[in-house]
């Protein structure tokens, strides 16, 4: 984990005000009782002496401490076992062994006074005796007395801690906690509930940490590592069962404003949020009406939709679900490649990837979703598995087999076999496969030979080609990649190349060294990244998408506004009429009626585009469900290439916007992002069909873009028309 920055912490100073605030009390009354005047007072505060002695001195010492050592592992546990107790004990001393050579009788040597002021530590001559006659009192002098007072604060301190000790980390967090909700149920604070059993979720619990969230971690494998390294963070650690009541009673996330649901099998998420979604209906009146919002970890897209039907009852808690792996993916697929799409001699996107494990396919099915050009730009994707992946290589091939040539034969429905084709092959070589994999060479030696088939795919000039290492671990990754580059210093011929390692590893110094690195090997003529860190995306900003999910909810909303019953009563006339050409099978006059109507809706729907709060996306994207909220992160995202393809930036101007797109570059932009529909489609086993029927994933538009309905068609031509408006809105 990354070290907190080196500052200065004030808290030492109040820690003087409030010592020196008790001794001129503690001053006062033993000099005065309670019988008040100006003089005693002014009295009083004329000794400095005092002041300076009891609390400045210590607690400029303590800061001093602080400043330098804060930075020290587990300095927070050294301060609070060690260095606080020692200056009590220090000062019961010194105070107690001044104040009994002070004595005017009995007279104590110096050693008996050293003994004497040790006796204080362990309230030995330390009780106060109230019997002591007026006299006898007097002459106990201060600095006897508040020896007296400090050593009995050392002793109950010393209890307190050995119990604190012997309870251990979890129980004394689990007292901490129950103390914190009450107050936080007085002075309406919130905390965050991060469920887990592994680095990610602890990760997520420092990234709150840091941004001084209160956070409640359930830790499911009772990690010491996980332990050591959350020891010195203000993070109350428990450990259960997430899947059980118990466990998850303990966190009480009914109460928290937000839980993540971040266990490393998918699986267990799904359960856990289930469970929860159970304990919460049988107990939701108790709570506040105030929505909470919980994240899951779930990949599968049939998954998402189930769990998000469960939680009908809940209609204050929002469930939202990621995928870590996806969000990474969506950080990386065509970001910044503005010049390689929007060249024109660039006829081929070479993807290759090295190793074949969760996040390489991650990447793999964003380019097969992404990957749509322009008539005459294709994507080409080779994969180099290890031998222990075979097995996941073939529930690939089986999951896709769409994608690969043997699927298609005499016996293959005609509809189907025509969409396959239109979709990833039209613009593809057809001598060539979209994707094709291959087993990667175990002797070392193949990496560096001239004649190996990965600086084959690179001879290209008309190509733009992005090399990826995903191997098991980011050692591993970085470790071919060394092997790799020095080779493709002489080996490269294409236009546009970019390598990425992915290096997991904790520590930013170390990836950033090992990136420096691999740039040195190819002289800096390549340029090689390394990505996947868990501390930069296992933060709740990544798990959010707030900011790359900003432009989703944009089309998300508008698509809500074109079809809304709002405005088919503003022109119930028209769409009535369209209706009746319909039912008469007058088509032409269906087509036309229905297309002035749309336009007219989304004249208005833009009109009022400037009034769209963000309020309002929020609210729209939650009536999303899954497969709805994914179909518009997959355009989001495919909208940078549609800038680039024709080299466009987005104007700060609003009247440059009116006139962003010609009307062939509409047509073409449109045609290309039905064909992207339709990759995502197919992608997710829908097949084509004459009617649309959605519980059977059957739909009558997974066809080529020429033979779908003007109204179908429209939907595009609307979305293409809007994107500049969007994303004006969003960079200003």
């Amino acid at each position: 984990m990354n070290k907190e920055e080196k500052k200065i912490d004030w808290s030492p100073l109040w820690y003087c005000f409030a010592v020196s605030c008790f001794f001129l009390i503690n001053d006062y009354f033993i000099k005065y009782g309670f019988s008040w005047s100006f003089d005693s007072i002014s009295n009083i505060l004329r000794n400095i002496n005092n002041i300076i002695f009891y609390a400045l001195i210590p607690g400029l010492f303590t800061l001093l401490i602080r400043y330098l050592y804060i930075n020290t592992k587990n300095f927070r546990r050294v301060y609070q076992e060690f260095v606080v107790p020692f200056f009590m004990a220090v000062f019961t001393l010194i105070l107690g062994t001044y104040g009994f050579l002070r004595l005017p009788a009995p007279k104590f040597s110096f050693g008996d006074a050293v003994f004497g002021a040790a006796n204080l530590l362990t309230l030995n001559s330390s009780i106060f005796k109230l019997s002591l006659a007026e006299t006898q009192l007097s002459d106990i002098n201060l600095h006897l007395y508040n020896a007296r007072v400090i050593g009995g604060f050392f002793l109950a301190y010393a209890f307190f801690l050995a119990l604190i000790l012997a309870m251990g980390r979890e129980n004394k967090d689990r007292i901490s906690f129950w103390f914190y909700r009450l107050l936080a149920k007085i002075w309406n604070k919130e905390f965050v509930v991060v469920i887990g059993d592994g680095r990610k979720a602890s990760n997520l619990a420092y990234d709150l940490y840091v941004q001084k969230i209160k956070v409640v971690l359930l830790d499911q494998c009772d990690s010491e590592e996980i332990k050591k390294d959350l020891e010195d963070k203000k993070v109350y650690y428990l450990t259960g069962n997430a899947t059980a009541r118990n466990g998850l009673k303990n966190t009480y996330f009914q109460e928290a404003s937000k839980v993540y649901i971040f266990n490393e099998s998918e699986e267990e998420n799904f359960r856990t949020t289930q469970e929860m979604i159970e304990m919460t209906e049988e107990i939701c009146y108790k709570y506040s009406s105030n929505s909470k919002y919980w994240y899951a970890g779930i990949q599968d897209i049939n998954k998402r939709n189930l769990l998000m039907s469960l939680k009908d009852n809940l209609p204050n808690h929002v469930l939202e679900c990621f995928d870590l792996n996806q969000n990474i993916a969506r950080s990386l697929v065509f970001r910044n490649d503005e010049k390689a799409i929007g060249d024109t001699n660039i006829t081929k996107y070479q993807v290759i990837m090295l190793g074949f494990n969760d996040i390489s396919e991650a990447i793999i099915m964003q380019y097969l979703k992404l990957g749509h050009f322009r008539i005459g730009k294709s994507m080409q994707i080779k994969v180099y598995y290890q031998k222990v992946d075979a097995e996941r290589v073939e529930q690939f091939k089986s999951r896709y087999a769409i994608l690969f040539p043997g699927f298609i034969t005499d016996q293959t429905d005609t509809l189907l076999k025509e969409a396959i084709s239109y979709t990833f092959f039209n613009a593809n070589d057809k001598e060539n496969q979209l994707i094709d994999f291959e087993s990667l060479p175990e002797i070392e030696s193949t990496f560096i030979d001239p004649n190996f088939s990965l600086y084959n795919l690179l001879m290209d000039d008309s190509k733009s080609a992005y090399l990826y290492a995903c191997l098991k671990s980011g050692l591993q990754s970085a470790t071919m990649l060394s092997l790799i580059l020095p080779c493709l210093n002489t080996r490269n011929k294409t236009k546009y190349l970019k390598v990425f390692c992915h290096y997991n590893y904790l520590d930013p110094k170390e990836e950033t060294m090992i990136e420096t690195r691999l740039n040195k090997l190819t002289n800096y003529s390549i340029q090689v990244k390394c990505f996947g860190s868990d501390l930069l995306h296992c933060t709740c900003n990544e798990i959010e998408n707030k900011g790359r999910d900003l432009l989703s909810k944009y089309y998300a909303f508008l698509y809500s506004e074109l079809y809304n019953d709002k405005y088919s009563a503003k022109y119930s006339d028209q769409i009535n009429a369209a209706n009746e050409a319909k039912e008469k099978k007058d088509l032409v006059t269906y087509i036309r009626l229905t297309k002035e109507v749309k336009n007219d809706i989304y004249t208005d729907v833009m009109n009022e585009f400037s009034s769209w709060a963000i309020e309002k996306l929020e609210s729209r994207w939650l009536l999303e469900n899954e497969s709805d909220r994914e179909a518009n992160r997959n355009a989001a995202d495919h909208s940078e290439i549609k800038l680039a393809l024709y080299k466009k930036n987005i104007p700060k101007e609003k009247e440059g916007l009116k006139i962003f797109w010609k009307e062939e570059e509409i047509m073409e932009l449109a045609e290309i992002e039905h064909r992207r529909w339709n990759a995502e489609k197919l992608l997710l086993g829908w097949l084509p069909n004459k009617e649309k029927v959605k519980t059977q994933r059957l739909h009558n538009f997974l066809r080529d873009f020429e033979n779908i309905d003007e109204v179908e068609k429209d939907k595009d031509y609307t979305q293409i028309k809007g994107l500049p408006y969007f994303l004006n809105r969003i960079k200003n």
